[in-house]
């Protein structure tokens, strides 16, 4: 258990520190989410 507690945190932060070193902003936009066509949150398609 404290083994996939400490995998999750140590991910997080590379993930973060990833992001931050790449400059990437996330204002107004949620990463992870795949731009939809319109504005129905459950579209997920690349149209």
């Amino acid at each position: 258990m404290i083994s996939e507690v400490n995998q999750v945190v140590s991910y997080f932060a590379y993930a973060k520190r990833t992001v931050l070193g790449l400059g990437v902003s996330t204002d107004g936009g949620v990463l992870g989410l795949s731009p939809g066509d319109n504005d129905y949150p459950g579209n997920w398609s690349h149209g």
